[in-house]
């Protein structure tokens, strides 16, 4: 489940369960032998631009919090844990310098703004907000010069069930 096709188009890195145990797995785009990885997270990741890390949700136990490792692919050991957590949105930068995001719990309008965490910065910075409509999802140009957001306003209704009278 949730494939994810290298940024140079030569393979295809998924969640892979076999038997009850969930691991990654990685396949040439051809077709081929599954190579087996440590899996790191069951949702919010994503392998940086030259395939040789990966950024991936937590839960820190002991603050009772969501937060973002990075580490490389070929360990299984973060080299980093920043204070954020991201919210549906989580991507790397083209040059694989930093991360974007929507983060839920560092700014107010989480759900209309898009965060940036450069690789060996003390904290983020706000890239744009689109408030007071939703950032549905972000993306640049493979060069990096270049944005896109998917933008539009959330609308929900509520309905109130009750037990009908006898």
């Amino acid at each position: 489940s949730d494939p994810r096709i290298s940024h140079d188009g030569t393979y295809v890195t998924f969640v892979w369960d076999r038997d009850g145990l969930r691991s990654l797995g990685r396949v040439p785009i051809e077709g081929g032998n599954v190579e087996e990885m440590p899996l790191f997270g069951d949702s919010h990741w994503v392998i940086s631009p030259d395939g040789s890390r990966v950024a991936y949700t937590v839960w820190n136990e002991r603050e009772n919090i969501s937060q973002v490792a990075v580490r490389r692919l070929d360990s299984e050991k973060p080299e980093m844990i920043l204070d954020l957590s991201s919210y549906f949105i989580l991507k790397w930068r083209p040059d694989g310098t930093g991360l974007v995001y929507r983060d839920r719990r560092s700014v107010e309008s989480a759900h209309a703004t898009i965060m940036e965490w450069k690789l060996g910065a003390a904290s983020p910075v706000k890239l744009f907000s689109a408030e007071p409509d939703t950032v549905q999802d972000f993306a640049f140009s493979p060069d990096g010069k270049k944005a896109a957001a998917i933008v539009g306003k959330l609308n929900t209704d509520a309905v109130l069930l009750s037990k009908r009278p006898e």
